[in-house]
């Protein structure tokens, strides 16, 4: 019989390379992304650039957040692949409560005033920073509590991070001097970052629930930053899709729309069959 904390997820994707032998992962990389609407996985072959498998479950909403944390370390508990030994653990963590803060004015010993500031919660936080390669921007981020907890009993030695530091490096070394907005798309949040000349100039998480919602904070992001609809593209990651009345409100508004091509530095197989620009973080 299924646990009210069982109900509360449900599988979603599924692949297995046919070459994965599950008994030796010690060589292997595990990278997780945690949100609050869904828990993916997947073990990469770095060495051999070759993803061979990956898992997504997806949460119903919750009635508390201690029923969240429960479903996490009931996933944590009952996935095999999850109680295995790899050569490194990478866990990235998707929620609104990240800030970028200039380097010049940066204080280890402000990193909660920082999101205190920002953001009105009772969350108790664990607080951290990273600097953005090739800039001097600080992306100081919480995590809760009880989920970094989670995470690090059940991964000793995991890297935990924001998702927001991975995603604004990679979207910086890619080749274009072109000005572009980049919209990371999750259920009830988006995450918008605007690049210039290979550097992120702005970073920021909109929380929505309608399509315009949505097209409210891309638009009011491209009125504060002066940007033209007609001339700065939007490019696409995350969960969207062309038949989506998100896709549809913002092809109304923004004249230049892609999809991201996943990074080709890990080979995924055609079977595996989902949108490139899906899953887009644990790729970067």
């Amino acid at each position: 019989m299924m646990t009210d904390v069982q109900r509360k997820s449900y599988p979603g994707i599924l692949f297995t390379d046919s070459g994965f032998q599950r008994e030796h992962t010690d060589e292997l990389l595990l990278r997780l992304f945690i949100s609050e609407a869904q828990l993916i996985f997947c073990v990469l072959d770095d060495r051999n650039n070759r993803l061979l498998h990956m898992q997504s479950y997806n949460f119903f909403q919750f009635a508390s957040p201690a029923e969240y944390y429960a479903t996490i370390n009931n996933l944590f508990q009952q996935e095999e692949l999850l109680n295995k030994t790899y050569r490194a653990i990478g866990v990235f963590i998707f929620n609104a409560y990240n800030t970028l803060v200039p380097g010049e004015l940066f204080d280890e010993e402000l990193l909660s005033s920082y999101i205190r500031f920002n953001f009105d919660t009772t969350i108790t936080f664990s607080y951290a920073s990273d600097q953005l390669i090739n800039n001097d921007i600080i992306n100081v981020y919480g995590i809760p509590d009880e989920l970094k907890q989670s995470i690090l009993h059940q991964f000793r030695d995991a890297s935990v991070k924001h998702n927001s530091t991975v995603l604004m490096d990679h979207l910086q070394s890619l080749p274009s001097n072109e000005e572009r907005i980049y919209i990371y798309v999750q259920s009830n949040i988006l995450q918008v970052c605007f690049i210039q000349n290979q550097r992120v100039m702005f970073f920021n998480s909109f929380p929505y629930t309608t399509p315009e919602d949505f097209i409210y904070y891309l638009l009011y992001t491209y009125q504060q930053l002066k940007l033209d609809t007609e001339n700065t593209p939007v490019y696409l990651m995350g969960e969207i899709v062309k038949e989506s009345a998100l896709y549809e409100m913002l092809y109304k508004y923004i004249r230049h729309i892609h999809f991201m091509k996943r990074p080709d530095r890990i080979q995924v197989p055609e079977s595996l069959n989902i949108p490139t620009h899906f899953y887009y973080n644990l790729f970067c």
